[in-house]
């Protein structure tokens, strides 16, 4: 296909993106003179631009009654359409924003020639739609989808690019070698470990060595503070302090990452990085690793239940320090 592909994925995390990444490299692989525009929230357009050779085109999600991702406003989503009417029909829409309950209604309305994207059992089923896969990685649900277009080839590893600039980052900013970063931060408050735990484990990595890095954005300030206030040893305090392209460069060249289920364990995954994710309030099954030797999961979390199944009786659990400084340790033989 030579013509206009539309990818719908109204998420806002970094690491909604770069688990979209490898079904966009199949995508581009199987479609290298397509132009393909991503369509998603205003705050990942960065994360987005970083894949120049994947997306040609990014278009703001306006709002939509029921995607609960952005506000919905009937002025913003009437412009939206108008100004869609009058543009070039695409050829192909992929629905990769979720289970379709919603997400197939947006899609639809532009007209696309043909449709792909999953929905839920019972509910409308455009054509071109698959069941929704419950038991798949996120990544793996939207290669498995991109499959069922003929995108069989090609790399699908994750990744995330940085420059010569962002990789030397840790120099610049006088990390040395050997450093472990300790994320504690996320954006969703109930993901997030106690910050007297994450000191507890940042200073038996100091003991053993480790230079300890601590990140995060300005809204975790605090929880950041936090962590180095319960530390008894010394830390290099980043939060906010960096850009994402420097924060990458800074993962990269980490001998360990310790972090929460947020866009820092996808970032440790794209580059090999080893990594401690701790589960809270999400799935393990659905947003680890695929690696689960390098990139290891602590903690149950709240696994997914299938589509239309009451989630009794599922409720968030802390994991103790003990079973984050076992899989700590057990990642210290690889670095």
């Amino acid at each position: 296909m030579s013509g206009r592909i539309l990818v719908m994925r109204a998420l806002g995390g970094l690491g909604d993106v770069l688990t979209a990444v490898p079904a966009l490299k199949r995508l581009r692989h199987a479609h290298p003179e397509a132009e393909i525009t991503y369509l998603g929230l205003e705050q990942v357009r960065p994360v987005v631009a970083r894949y120049p050779e994947l997306i040609d085109a990014f278009l703001p999600f306006p709002g939509f009654p029921g995607i609960v991702e952005q506000p919905f406003a009937i002025d913003r989503l009437s412009d939206f359409l108008a100004e869609r009417a009058a543009a070039p029909r695409f050829d192909l829409a992929i629905q990769m924003h979720g289970s379709g309950s919603v997400s197939n209604v947006f899609t639809a309305l532009f007209g696309a020639a043909r449709f792909a994207g999953y929905h839920v059992p019972g509910l409308w089923a455009p054509e071109g739609s698959a069941p929704f896969p419950d038991h798949l990685r996120e990544a793996d649900r939207w290669l498995a989808l991109v499959e069922r277009l003929g995108c069989t080839e090609g790399d699908a590893a994750p990744d995330f690019p940085i420059t010569t600039a962002d990789r030397a980052a840790p120099d610049a900013l006088g990390l040395g070698r050997g450093y472990a970063v300790i994320h504690p931060g996320a954006s969703d408050p109930v993901r997030r470990w106690p910050p007297e735990r994450f000191a507890a484990v940042a200073d038996m990595l100091a003991r053993a060595g480790h230079a300890i890095v601590l990140t995060g954005t300005p809204n975790e300030a605090a929880v950041v503070e936090a962590v180095a206030g319960s530390m008894a040893a010394p830390a290099a305090n980043l939060c906010g302090g960096t850009t994402l392209g420097e924060m990458a460069g800074v993962v990269a060249g980490a001998a360990l990452v310790m972090t929460n289920d947020t866009g820092t364990a996808h970032l440790a995954e794209a580059f090999g990085t080893p990594s401690v994710t701790i589960f809270i309030a999400s799935d393990p099954a659905r947003w680890g690793a695929a690696d689960r030797l390098r990139h290891v999961a602590v903690g149950r979390g709240v696994p997914d239940v299938p589509i239309g199944v009451p989630p009794h009786g599922i409720a968030p659990s802390l994991p103790s320090v003990d079973q984050v400084m076992a899989a700590v340790t057990s990642l210290m033989e690889l670095v």
